[in-house]
């Protein structure tokens, strides 16, 4: 049984997030306050960390990662402070604005969970998710036993969302993954993803391999076949 801490320091709200994770199977942890949350964090070591950033914001989710490589789901009202923490602190893997229904915080979760089960390089050279297969030193694609050729942007997007597939990814952290040495717009994500679509999409219109994901940007299907 998998164990989550949920560090929220509104008891009700705690106690709802808690009951629809028990409901879900999962075996659950918690702390209201930033120094029970990393005491508990070290005895239990959770495999996933679900916190309000009400509680302490920025400062106690670096902790967090600093203390765990757990993935940590945060619950925040404000865009542009999740996609400060999961882009550009790159301290927690995803995020939930409030207000939110519980089953959706459940879904969030499963999903993070089943990324970091599948956090395996089977070598050094080579990235699967499903039956796409990334050689980042050959620069290409191998989408159903058939090779695609990117180009190094194409690569470095590809690379980011294969290795966390099911995650979605907002266009922000898609920029900071670019890392390039000049200004990249959201827009210009947009242009890359299509482009990657045409290149490895049996059809574009409909992609199965990055689907948008509404309301947050993109990601690597975790249901694209099998090794």
């Amino acid at each position: 049984m998998k164990t989550v801490l949920v560090v929220v320091n509104e008891p009700e709200l705690a106690r709802r997030l808690s009951g629809h994770l028990q409901k879900a199977g999962y075996r659950v942890v918690s702390a209201g306050d930033g120094q029970t949350a990393l005491t508990t964090l070290r005895r239990e070591r959770p495999n996933l960390v679900l916190l309000d950033l009400t509680l302490d914001g920025l400062a106690l989710c670096r902790r967090l990662r600093r203390a765990s490589d757990a993935p940590i789901l945060v619950l925040t009202t404000r865009v542009e402070q999740a996609e400060r923490v999961v882009g550009q602190e790159v301290c927690a893997d995803d995020f939930v604005l409030k207000p939110f229904c519980p089953r959706q915080v459940v879904a969030r979760t499963q999903t993070l969970l089943r990324w970091a089960e599948s956090r395996v390089v089977v070598n050094p050279n080579v990235i699967w998710a499903g039956d796409l297969a990334l050689h980042p030193t050959r620069r290409q694609a191998i989408v159903a036993g058939e090779p695609v050729d990117l180009t190094r942007t194409e690569l470095k997007l590809l690379t980011a969302l294969a290795t966390a597939p099911g995650r979605a990814f907002t266009r922000a952290q898609l920029v900071s993954a670019l890392n390039a040495d000049h200004a990249v717009s959201k827009r210009t994500i947009d242009c890359h993803i299509k482009n990657l679509r045409h290149k490895i999409e049996p059809d574009p219109r409909h992609p199965r391999y990055i689907p948008t994901v509404y309301g947050v940007g993109y990601k690597v299907s975790n249901e694209c076949g099998c090794r």
